[in-house]
This record gives structure tokens, sequence and C-alpha cells, in this order.
């Protein structure tokens, strides 16, 4: 074994001098931090062919993927997890369709050539897939204006892997309604809606799911249907392929953590083998485990085809390695354990904050004239960080435009904030630079379920459409929905939702104007009674629900005017104890969190007693929200009363605030059935 230099920038000359393409399994050591991701970059850089990296677990796919992004130079090549299957080995339940899109999309691009990075968990790697030639066969392409033989393409449908079903919904459904035909299909974002003339392909469209309407300006003029399948179909190519196969020796191969990949892939294989036989101990017929999964011994010869570098965090590189070269990156973990020595042995409110631990750090790096760069996760964290620092006098520049290299080559000497989902940082004391993450000086910090934003939806959607179930139409009032219908008027083919109404009136609405339509809701259980076409008596009953929004829309606003004249007492503006308070929470805020503590914040301001409700499904942060409001209530020397509506809750919230305080000379206390009547007392 042959042992290199131990500076980061003579690795940089030895990526540029290509003598490491002379050695078939090369191992990298001292690797610390998000350090790996750095190396893959500088590689991707200096080699063309598509990268696979495999790693142990998902989660370590996942990171790793948000890190070399991150480092990343050139952002048009694509960077791709490659996933496992959620499901277990022989499961009778198949595995999310947006799974199988992810890795029939890793595939496809490695059919067309492309010079992309895979990064996939060994799992993933062991599972088998469909073959190049079965992939290349089961593309299809069509164009508006084309003659399309239908018969044909429901074939392609069925044979790929789609299941038909009356809406589609779900990646890898299609229907069909006369003249139209939709498709959820990867690698689309949205299905597609193409409608026919006879067979004539007239236009190919994109809609949305919720309200199956088409999407403005969304008209394609061709597009590629891949298979919703990943493996081999029943008439397919005998023989299941692997990953490797469509790398054809072409490329690199990096593997994270040998000890553990090899761990994990021998664990996977006792399972696959351990419920093969569970499945023939249950009489089913299933295929034998070689036919499916690659076990993990075959993988070792599917590696040695290819130059395999091991990427190690520690010192020590697998014995199969040829050439040794020791990277030697430093961790911040020294910088963590300072600050969480020094939190442990503060007690309450003191004039050296825990803060101060990273200063003296920063000035220790800025006397060696070396380069700081401190990564946030959003935009409000980067924001709050950079005005703590300049409470403390240090300069720092928040950059949104350059990339993490562009940073580091640049003159500046100012600390850099950047914005990026980066796992962790390292000091890369050769070329002079350290790379810290905000959860590294704060804490770990654990992200909160954020809400996607909604689009706007009809009230109702096909799928809570019921044949004879009462519906509510804007303009026309209550009927009946007797099912779909598909009419050709003036020569034009479209599908319409019948409603019948009184004396068996018919109404034909088109499915693009499903926003028109409610659901009826009743509240006695009784059936309502039906409207006519024509008639005055729908009108009347919006008129009379006006008549009675408008009362009281007055009476809330007489409400409102009359807590104008009240005055409040108006908190002071939050000061750098507040923001570090802030920064010290352990998850990562949502968007609509942040708006929320924003508005409460500048209510608390104002002279006017606070009005607001917070709402929010349960573990969205609604009780920090109350926690900011709490510390800064305390520290203008005010008390702060929380009630809850059961015992239990209030355990949960005593304990909460607590945990949120115990740096802070606040006393916290709980009144509830779990406090006896003397220590009841002795709170109030």
């Amino acid at each position: 074994m042959v042992t290199g230099t131990k500076t980061a920038s003579a690795l940089q000359e030895w990526l540029e001098s290509e003598s490491w393409g002379t050695w078939k399994s090369i191992g990298l050591t001292g690797l610390k931090g998000s350090s790996k991701a750095y190396v893959l970059a500088l590689w991707r850089e200096r080699i063309k062919g598509p990268f696979l990296i495999i790693v142990p677990q998902l989660q370590d796919a996942e990171s790793l993927l948000e890190d070399y992004r991150f480092f990343q130079k050139d952002e048009t090549i694509p960077s791709l997890l490659f996933p496992p299957w959620e499901t277990l080995p022989y499961d009778k339940i198949a595995p999310h369709p947006e799974i199988i899109r992810e890795r029939v999309k890793c595939l496809f691009s490695l059919l067309k050539g492309e010079q992309s990075i895979f990064i996939a968990p060994i799992k993933a790697v062991m599972q088998k897939v469909l073959s190049p030639a079965d992939l290349q066969g089961s593309t299809l392409s069509l164009a508006a204006g084309q003659e399309v033989d239908r018969d044909h393409l429901i074939r392609f449908l069925n044979k790929n892997g789609f299941t038909q079903v009356r809406v589609v919904e779900e990646r890898g459904d299609f229907s069909i309604r006369g003249a139209i035909v939709d498709i959820y299909a990867p690698p689309h974002e949205e299905p597609l809606r193409f409608e026919f003339d006879g067979d004539r392909l007239e236009s190919i469209r994109r809609f949305e799911t919720e309200s199956q309407r088409s999407l403005p300006q969304s008209s394609m003029r061709q597009t590629l249907l891949l298979p919703a399948r990943d493996i081999a179909g029943e008439d397919s190519h005998p023989h299941p392929s692997t990953l490797f196969d469509y790398f054809k020796g072409r490329g690199a191969i990096f593997v994270e953590e040998g000890e553990e990949v090899e761990r994990e892939g021998k664990a996977f294989s006792h399972l696959i083998q351990e419920h093969y036989e569970r499945a023939l101990s249950r009489g089913e017929s299933v295929p034998p485990p070689e036919s499916t999964y690659l076990l993990y011994e075959e993988v070792t010869p599917h590696l040695n085809q290819f130059q395999t570098v091991f990427l190690q965090a520690g010192p020590v590189a697998p014995p199969q390695c040829q050439h040794l070269f020791p990277v030697d990156m430093e961790s911040n973990e020294n910088l963590q354990r300072e600050i969480k020595g020094h939190l442990s042995r503060v007690e309450g409110l003191s004039e050296k904050s825990p803060f101060s631990v990273l200063l003296e750090h920063l000035r220790d790096w800025q006397r060696k004239e070396m380069k700081v760069a401190i990564v946030s996760h959003t935009l409000g964290q980067a924001e709050r960080l950079r005005e703590i620092l300049a409470h403390y006098g240090v300069e720092s520049h928040l950059e949104k435009a350059k990339t993490f290299q562009e940073v580091m080559t640049s003159d500046g000497k100012a600390l850099t904030l950047l914005i990026a989902p980066l796992s962790s940082g390292f000091q890369n004391l050769k070329e002079g630079w350290v790379l810290l993450t905000e959860e590294e000086i704060f804490g770990e910090r654990r992200r909160l379920r954020e809400e996607k934003p909604k689009k706007p939806t009809p009230p109702i959607s096909f799928t809570e459409l019921r044949e004879d179930n009462f519906i509510v139409h804007v303009d026309y009032g209550v009927g009946i929905y007797r099912g779909l219908r598909h009419l050709k008027i003036g020569g034009v083919s479209n599908d319409y939702l019948l409603l019948e109404y009184l004396d068996g009136d018919k109404l034909y609405v088109p499915v693009d104007r499903l926003n028109l339509i409610q659901r009826y809701v009743g509240g006695d259980g009784r059936g309502p009674r039906l409207d006519k076409l024509g008639g005055t008596s729908w009108a009347r009953a919006k008129k009379r629900v006006k008549a009675a929004v408008s009362a009281m829309v007055k009476e809330i606003l007489d409400l409102y005017a009359a807590r104008q004249v009240f005055q409040g007492h108006s908190f002071s503006p939050p000061d750098q104890f507040f923001k570090e308070f802030e920064a010290t929470f352990e998850y990562e805020e949502t968007s609509d969190q942040i708006k929320a503590i924003q508005e409460v914040m500048r209510d608390m301001s104002q002279t006017k007693p606070m009005d607001r409700l917070i709402c929010g499904d349960v573990g969205f942060g609604k009780t920090e929200v109350a926690i900011r409001a709490a510390y800064r209530t305390v520290m203008d020397g005010k008390q702060v009363a929380m009630l809850v509506p059961t015992t239990v809750l209030a355990q949960q919230h005593y304990q909460t605030f607590r945990e949120r305080f115990k740096n802070y000379p606040v006393v916290i206390e709980m009144l509830s059935r779990f406090r006896s009547a003397l220590e009841q007392k002795e709170v109030l």
C-alpha cells in the first residue's frame, strides 16, 4: 500500500495529475463532516462519465446528495438519488409510485449516457432492475398531430406497469374517457391529457390532479412516456439486470464507509433469504432470491470491474485498497464540545454569552487569515445570525448569489453567511478556510412539518362525487349528481357532469367547470328540497344568507371598534439576547411559523392589547410562538399565564418551557391536579 501526502492542496494536485488512474482501488481517509461531498465535487470537475456513490443507508444518501449539491461547481450536471424500495423482500405491497419514478429516472439517464451523479444506498444497488434493452423497448414517443393506434397505446400502458382507474390521481394511473386518455407517467411532474379525434392525437396538455383541469399554457408538442415499473415484466428480458450493467464498465464508483456498507449489505442479504424461506413455508410460489436480488457476495465481483474509491471518515481504509491517500480534514466537534461545556457551566443569564466561545475561535481564525463561512438552512436564520454577529462587532456578508467555491476563491476577507441544507461543516486548514453550520453553533435542528403551499382547488373533487348524491351548483342550487356523460356538441367532444333538478330537469356541466359545484352538507340528516331550473327559490335562499352574514359582520366591526379604545402595554424591542434565545430553538422554523412569530412580536410592540388566534395542526410549532412571546414578556418584568385544556398537556408544556428557559433566570411552575393543595398555594 502506497501512502500519499497529507495536505488538501496536495489532493488537488494529485487529482490534476491523474496519477490516481493507475490504481484499481483507492482509499481516501480523514474525510470529516461534509468533506466527502467536497472531494466528490473536486473529482467531478476533473473526469467525465457517470459517478455512482454507494452509501450504507437511505438517510446517508439524502444527506450526501444535499452536501454534494452545495459544493458542486457545474449545477447543470444532474445529481440524482437512486432509492431502494420501501417494502420488505417478497412483500405483497407494491413500492410507492414516486420511488419507482426516481429509479426509472436514474436508469433512463444512464441509458442516454448522461454524465450524472447517482447516490444509492446499498439496498437499492442490490435490487435488480429491468435490462437496458427492456427499458429502451418500454418507452413510447407521442406527438400532437400524429396518428396513434389507441389499442397499441393501451397495450403499452398495461404492459409497463400502469393501472387503469376512473380518475387519474397518482403516478402510474391512466384513464380512458371517450376521446380523452389521461396518463400519469415518469418523468413528468404533472399528469398528461391526450385528446384524440379518431386515431389522430389532437393535443397533449398537462393538468392538475386536484381539479382535473388543464394547466394554463400547458400544451406540449411531443412527449416521451417511460414505464411505471423498474423491474422486468412477464414478457421482458429473461435475465434481470443490475444497476452496474447500465454503467458498462465506464465511470467511477465511490463507496462511503466501506465497513458500514458491507455490514448493511450482509444484513439485507440475510433478510432476503429469511423472507424467501418464510414465503415458501406459507406455500407461496415465489421466485428465488437470485432472480430479483443481487446478494452481497455478488456485489464485490461487480465492483472489481470498475475503479473503486473508498471515502472514509477515520484514518483506516478497507484492506482491499491498493493506494491510500490521507486527506485529514478536521471536524468542528471540538468547537461543539466547548459550546456545550460552556452552557452546562453557566447558570442564569450571564454577561458572557455562550456565543463568546464562537467569537474566540472566529478571531483566532481571522488572525491566521483564514476564510470562514457559516451555513444556515433558511434566509431568516442567516439574517438573525448576521444581527447577532454585528452586535458583537463581527463583520459578516450574507451571500445569496455565489456558490461556495466562488466565495472561497474570491478576495473578500469578511465572514460569509450562506444558505443551504448542509449537514455539517469541517476545517480545511491546508487550503486556509473553515466551514461551519448553524447547527454546530446552536445545536442540532430538526425540521418541523411544513404544509405545502396549496393551489386553489375546487370545493369538490372527482373522488368525492358519487352518483345519486345531492350537490349544490353555485348558480342553480340543490340538485342530484347522476354521473359522467361524454357528449359531442357542435363537433367538439367533451365530458359533462349530469345534474338533475326538480321535475326531472337536467343540467350538463363541463368537467372543467367543476369549481361551480359543491357537496351538499345538511345538519339534520334529512334530504334537501331540490331547486327548479329557472325558479326563484335558490335566489331567495342566497339573499337570506347574505342578509344574515351582513348582520354578523356589523356585530364584529362594532366589537373591534370598541377594542380600539383600550390601552395596553408596549413591550421593549427584542435585543441580542432574544435573538440568541431564538437561535437555540431545536427545530428549523417553518415559513408559517416565522410569519406568526413576526406578527405576534409586532403586536407586542403596540399599545393596543393583542387579539390574535394562532391555528395549526399538532406538531407544527404553535408552542414555540407562545414561548417567544413569553420570553419577551418576562424579560420586561411581567408574568405569563398559559391555560391548557388537559392535565397531560399542562405537564407537557411545563417540561417544554423548563427546557427552553433552563439557561435563563425565569421561574416556571405548573398548577394542575398533579400538584397538592399546599404546592398550588406556594405557587400562587
